[in-house]
C-alpha cells in the first residue's frame, strides 16, 4: 500500500510544535525547553522561539491526549514564567506547523490524525500557507490557477515536477496531502541557554527565577499574544 492510499505519513506521531513570541529572552526559551522534557524525551530546539516535541510516547503515561498535554505545558508556561505560547498539535510536523500559526490567538489548534482531517485542515488554504513554500513557488503555482492547497494535492506527480523542480515539486505536494517523513530530533540547547536552564537562581521560586514576558498579553492560560507578528513560514 502506497503513502496516498495510506494517509499521512507520521500518523502514528502526536506532534507538538510550540512557538514562543519572536523575541523571547533566551532564558525563558531554555527554561520552556525543560518543561516541555518533563513531558517527552523528545523534543527539537529550533533557535531562537521554536520548540518540536513528539508525545507518542507520553499519552499512556500521563493519560491524556495529545491536545490535553499540549494545554498543560502552555498553562505551566503561563503561570510558571508569563509566557504565552501558541501550540499546534498534529499528526506531522509541517501539520502541527500550520497549526501553531492559526493558535497565535487562541493558544492551542489541534489537527486529527484522519486523513480526512488532515485534508479539512489543509485543502481550502491559499497555497502560499503551504508548509515550507517558498514566494517564487507560490507564484509560480497561482500562474498556473493552482491556488489552493487542495488544488496542489490533486496534481499529477509529474506535473507538479515540471512546474517546480523535480525534488522541490514533489515535496511540496507531500505536505500538500499531509505527508512529511520527518522525525523530531532530540537536541540540545544552545551552550549558553543550556547554562542559564541548568543554573536558574535555584534560592528563588520558578516565577521568579526569569523575566516575565511583559511584551505580550498574560490574561489567561488558553488566551495569547496579538498575531501581528507572524512567524516565518519554514519553522
Amino acid at each position: 500500500m502506497d503513502d496516498e492510499q495510506r494517509g499521512p505519513v507520521g500518523a502514528g506521531s502526536a506532534i507538538l510544535h510550540l512557538r514562543c513570541p519572536v523575541d523571547v529572552d533566551p532564558v525563558i526559551y531554555g527554561l520552556l525547553h525543560g518543561l516541555v522534557t518533563d513531558v517527552t524525551p523528545v523534543v527539537q530546539t529550533v533557535p531562537p522561539s521554536v520548540l518540536v516535541a513528539d508525545v507518542s510516547g507520553s499519552i499512556r503515561f500521563f493519560d491524556r491526549d495529545p491536545a490535553e498535554l499540549g494545554l498543560m505545558i502552555r498553562a505551566r508556561a503561563m503561570a510558571l514564567y508569563g509566557l504565552p505560547v501558541a501550540i499546534g498539535v498534529g499528526p506531522t510536523w509541517s501539520v502541527a506547523a500550520m497549526a501553531s500559526r492559526d493558535a497565535a490567538r487562541s493558544g492551542l489548534i489541534a489537527v486529527g490524525p484522519a486523513p480526512e482531517q488532515v485534508a479539512a485542515f489543509l485543502h481550502h488554504r491559499p497555497v502560499g500557507e503551504l508548509y515550507g513554500i517558498g514566494r517564487a513557488q507560490e507564484q509560480r503555482l497561482v500562474q498556473f490557477g493552482v491556488h489552493t492547497i487542495g488544488l496542489l494535492a490533486q496534481l499529477p506527480e509529474a506535473t507538479v515536477q515540471r512546474v517546480l523542480g523535480g525534488r522541490a515539486g514533489r515535496q511540496l505536494r507531500e505536505v500538500a496531502r499531509g505527508i512529511d517523513r520527518r522525525a523530531v530530533v532530540p537536541t540540545e540547547l544552545p551552550h549558553s541557554t543550556a547554562a542559564h536552564h541548568r543554573f536558574p537562581l535555584d534560592t528563588l521560586s520558578p516565577r521568579r527565577s526569569a523575566p516575565r514576558c511583559s511584551r505580550w498579553r498574560s490574561s489567561s492560560a488558553t488566551g495569547c499574544g496579538p498575531a501581528s507578528r507572524r512567524p516565518g513560514r519554514s519553522r
